[in-house]
C-alpha cells in the first residue's frame, strides 16, 4: 500500500478508512504498549515452538467455544498460522468478530469515520496541541513526507491512527493479513454463520468520544512510541505464536495499566460485555469461533478470567 518513504495524505487517510476496525482494536494496546518492548534479534519464526497457541477452548454439548486472540497487523511470512486455529474454524459453524467486518467495507461507514475525524471548519490540529507535540508531530511529517497542510484539518486521534498505519505497513505489516481478516475471508466463502460483538458504531466511537486532553495524549504517545514499533512488533507476534499469554500480558500491559481510565474504556468495560455475550452462545450449544483482540483474552478482568470467575472451564489450547 506504501510505496517508499513518502505518501499522499490522502493515500494514507484512505487506507486508515478501508481498515479502521483492526486498526483500532490494534491501537487499543499498542498505542500504550510499544515504548515498553526491547528489540528482538529474531523473527517470530525463529522461536522455539510450544505445545500452546493464543487459543482456548470451552467445552459445550455437541463441540465447543472457542476464543482466538487475534492479531490484527500481520506479515506474509507469519503464515500458515498454528494448525490448533485452522482446526478451531473447521469445527465451528459460526464464526464470530468483534464488529462487521463486512460492513466496514462500506462508502457510508467510511465517510461516517472521516466525518468523526475532522475539526469543525478553520480549525487547525497545530493550534489545539502543545508545543512538545506539535514539534514532535511536525517532525515525523517531514520525516514521512507528509504535508502539514494535508492533516492539519484531523482530529489528534486521526492522525495518531494514520501514523501508526503508515510505520506499520512500511514494515511489511497489513492489516488485511490480519488473524481477523483472514478467518473473516474463509467464513465468507464456506458460508459459515458471521455475527458481531459491538455495532460499527460503538467502534468508530472509541477514539472519536475521547476529550480534547486525551486525544491530544494518544497522539502524543502514539509519535513517541512510533520509533520504537519495530522490536516490539517483532515481539509481539514471537509471543503470540508460542502462546505465552504471560509473556504477552508482560508485554502489552506494563504502560496501559498506568493509565486506568483508557483502561477501563477500551478494555475492562467491553470484556464485562463480551463475557455476557460469549456465555449466551455457551448456552446455545452452537459450536462457534469467537475473534478478538488477544489482548482481550489475557491477564485480569479477561474475558477468559471473567468466565472462568463464572464457573466456566476455559482451556488453553
Amino acid at each position: 500500500m506504501i510505496s517508499g518513504r513518502r505518501v499522499s495524505s490522502t493515500a494514507a487517510f484512505r487506507s486508515i478508512m478501508k481498515t479502521i476496525p483492526r486498526v483500532l482494536a490494534f491501537l487499543a494496546f499498542l498505542l500504550w504498549a510499544a515504548g515498553v518492548a526491547a528489540p528482538m534479534a529474531g523473527r517470530a519464526q525463529a522461536l522455539p515452538d510450544t505445545s500452546k497457541t493464543c487459543l482456548w477452548t470451552i467445552p459445550v454439548e455437541g463441540g465447543a467455544v472457542f476464543l482466538l486472540g487475534s492479531i490484527h497487523f500481520m506479515r506474509a511470512d507469519d503464515y500458515p498460522l498454528p494448525p490448533a486455529m485452522d482446526e478451531a474454524y473447521a469445527a465451528c459453524r459460526a464464526v464470530v468478530f468483534e464488529t462487521d467486518i463486512g460492513l466496514m467495507q462500506d462508502t457510508r461507514v467510511q465517510a461516517r469515520m472521516l466525518e468523526l475525524g475532522m475539526l469543525p471548519a478553520g480549525r487547525s490540529v497545530f493550534d489545539m496541541i502543545g508545543p512538545q507535540t506539535r514539534r514532535r508531530l511536525e517532525d515525523k511529517l517531514a520525516e514521512i513526507g507528509l504535508p502539514g497542510d494535508g492533516v492539519a484539518g484531523f482530529r489528534p486521534w486521526m492522525i495518531a491512527m494514520t501514523l501508526a498505519a503508515v510505520e506499520f505497513q512500511r514494515l511489511g505489516f497489513d492489516p488485511n493479513l490480519g488473524v481477523d481478516m483472514h478467518f473473516f475471508n474463509k467464513a465468507k466463502t464456506d458460508r459459515k454463520r458471521i455475527a458481531a460483538l459491538e455495532t460499527v458504531e460503538f467502534q468508530l466511537q472509541l477514539l472519536a468520544g475521547m476529550n480534547a486532553a486525551a486525544e491530544e495524549a494518544f497522539l502524543a504517545l502514539t509519535l513517541q512510541d512510533l520509533s520504537q514499533v519495530p522490536g516490539f512488533a517483532s515481539e509481539m507476534v514471537g509471543l503470540w505464536r508460542s502462546g505465552d499469554a504471560a509473556g504477552l500480558q508482560q508485554l502489552l500491559f506494563k504502560t496501559i495499566d498506568q493509565h486506568p481510565d483508557v483502561r477501563d474504556r477500551m478494555l475492562a468495560q467491553r470484556n464485562r460485555v463480551w463475557a455476557g455475550k460469549i456465555e449466551d452462545l455457551i448456552r446455545q450449544g452452537e459450536p462457534a469461533l469467537v475473534i478478538v483482540g488477544v489482548m482481550h483474552l489475557i491477564g485480569p478482568g479477561s474475558v477468559v478470567d471473567l468466565l472462568q470467575a463464572r464457573g466456566y472451564r476455559v482451556e488453553q489450547r
